[in-house]
């Protein structure tokens, strides 16, 4: 694959999405638990004019903390990282469309689809109990309530 055209053509033959401009792709992934995720699809040029694409998955509005929760959880992963945009979070990858094959364009949108959903999911505060909320700050990860009550129960 080469160019943006050619792109969008793979992704005609193997996705159902929704053109919302020239440059930017809209898709929806049922997911598990009857939840699904979106994900844009971005036509971007860097300087040198060589085209790129971006997968983009909103996770949310978040709190600030929330989004450091985010960026910690992100840290060990193969994906770009994260970008604000009028405060909504999405997860994010980029890679240039020159050379790219077809598992590598299902990869990365495969990739972000997941990543974000277990974000997404994790951080929805509003759905758990307190006890599985992550509270207690640790230097190799956060605990739960719950987590820390077994730890120190283990520790007697």
């Amino acid at each position: 694959m080469a160019t943006w055209r050619d792109f969008v053509n793979f992704i005609d033959r193997t996705y159902k999405y929704e053109i919302l401009n020239d440059g930017l792709l809209k898709l929806v992934f049922n997911t598990s638990n009857l939840r699904s995720q979106l994900v844009f699809l971005e036509h971007a040029a860097s300087g040198s004019g060589a085209e790129w694409f971006k997968v983009n998955s909103p996770i949310g509005k978040l709190t600030p903390q929330q989004v450091m929760y985010a960026a910690r959880r992100l840290e060990d992963m193969i994906v770009g990282g994260i970008i604000i945009n009028d405060n909504l979070v999405f997860v994010t990858t980029a890679m240039p469309l020159e050379n790219i094959d077809a598992s590598e364009i299902t990869d990365s949108i495969e990739r972000i689809v997941n990543i974000a959903d277990r974000l997404e999911a994790d951080i929805n505060y509003g759905n758990l109990p307190k006890g599985l909320l992550l509270f207690h700050n640790y230097e190799d990860e956060p605990r739960t309530p719950l987590e820390e009550h077994l730890v120190k129960a283990a520790l007697y």
